[in-house]
């Protein structure tokens, strides 16, 4: 375990792993080897072959194998989250993309403090902390002969101060020359290996704390229910790990955006519940650009139980009829509101739409789409369902009531090549 590894090594064992992250980041070759590439490297050099903690992931390669799962989750689900609702369309289209990368860091940033929270290493009268060494742990290994791990008893909570020292030390400081200052100050801000909640906190310590939560208590779950003669040898598959970030989207429920041009809305008007989106997607795409006419939100609906099968039928009955035809759908939608056609194709155009997609059910009855989805471009959900509404493009809601089914003539409208 303490025999140094280059971290090229660690990185070609893990492709899988590494190519998950990839597909979560939405990058080309090119950007992920320029931005993600550099920091998994520095990220291997600092945790080497470590386990993580004495709780999860406690075996050889544990806090490898955590960050890269972490990595992964974390950078699914920011992109499904706004971390800058307040601001203007092209700011948000700016600074959106890189909060996204800053979940990232501070992921791989949490994955190191908790290793320096939970591992003692000494060789003769010297000790490596992340904190003090001027080097990484690849280096120090090195340097050293026969040096010895034990886990700190009592473990050594690190400050808020602390951890964002760690991330100082550890993410190469080019990567954040070109950034906006905003998204690095979250960023530090972010990391947080306690994983608790502790006070207010951003939108991206939401989404770095809760995949990271995600993740443990994945491992935890299923820690309990197999048996090994080493209990830190569990390990999470992609699969695992996949189900995790899509668990984590799901219970979402993204903050909506009013349409600043529309007339104040006096309540909110989606029917699904409504809370701080644990910074949920902040859409990288820039926000629909001609809105200016939509109608105003709908009228607040009052509280109702969950819409029985029954109901669910006698909507699809109600609905007005429709041929399922593509010609059909695209006429009503060409006869609807310009910034219905501007929010298909800005779904389609949005750098993590294959990860949106997975949202989205294909049927004979039509697309059932979340309405998480609807406010996602700077016109409020509401308006959205309204426009799509009064084009005859809606069938009715899904039967958990927290989507809508679209026209089946639709689906090419969220089919890409």
């Amino acid at each position: 375990m303490l025999t140094p590894v280059l971290s090229a090594e660690l990185i070609d064992n893990s492709h899988e792993a590494v190519d998950a992250i990839k597909t979560a980041a939405g990058l080309t070759d090119a950007q992920f080897a320029a931005l993600c590439i550099p920091v998994l490297r520095a990220y291997g050099d600092y945790v080497q072959r470590l386990p993580l903690s004495t709780l999860a992931f406690g075996s050889p390669n544990g806090a490898w194998e955590f960050g890269l799962t972490s990595a992964m989750v974390a950078y699914r689900y920011a992109g499904t989250v706004i971390f800058f609702p307040t601001l203007g369309a092209e700011e948000r289209r700016l600074l959106e993309p890189q909060c996204r990368y800053m979940a990232l860091l501070a992921t791989l940033s949490t994955a190191v403090a908790t290793v320096a929270e939970s591992s003692l290493l000494v060789a003769g009268d010297d000790e490596y902390h992340p904190l003090t060494a001027n080097t990484t742990l690849f280096t120090w290994l090195n340097e050293h002969e026969s040096p010895r791990f034990t886990w700190r008893v009592p473990t050594v909570p690190l400050s808020a101060q602390g951890c964002a020292a760690i991330a100082a030390n550890f993410i190469p400081k080019r990567l954040l020359a070109n950034f906006d200052l905003r998204a690095v100050l979250m960023m530090y801000e972010a990391v947080n290996p306690k994983t608790t909640m502790n006070g207010v906190e951003s939108t991206l310590a939401r989404v770095v704390r809760e995949a990271v939560q995600g993740v443990l208590a994945h491992y935890k779950m299923k820690q309990a229910g197999t048996f090994h003669s080493d209990s830190g040898a569990i390990g999470i598959s992609r699969v695992d790990a996949s189900n995790v970030a899509n668990k984590l989207i799901a219970v979402a429920n993204p903050v909506v955006l009013r349409n600043p041009l529309e007339a104040p809305a006096t309540s909110s008007a989606l029917t699904a519940p409504q809370s701080i989106a644990p910074s949920t997607q902040t859409p990288v795409n820039a926000p629909l650009e001609s809105h200016a006419s939509a109608g105003a939100p709908e009228a607040p609906s009052q509280p109702a139980s969950p819409p029985t099968k029954a109901d669910h039928v006698s909507q699809m009955q109600s609905a007005p009829e429709m041929s399922g035809t593509t010609g059909d759908a695209e006429e009503r939608l060409a006869r609807g509101h310009k910034v219905l056609r501007e929010w298909f194709s800005s779904l389609k155009q949005h750098p993590q739409f294959p990860v949106l997609k997975e949202q989205l059910v294909m049927s004979d009855e039509g697309v059932e789409v979340p309405v998480s989805l609807l406010g996602m471009f700077g016109v409020s959900g509401a308006t959205v369902r309204k426009m799509m509404d009064d084009a005859g493009l809606i069938l009715g809601r899904t039967a958990n009531a927290r989507g809508v089914i679209l026209h089946p003539g639709l689906r090419d409208r969220f089919i890409t090549q």
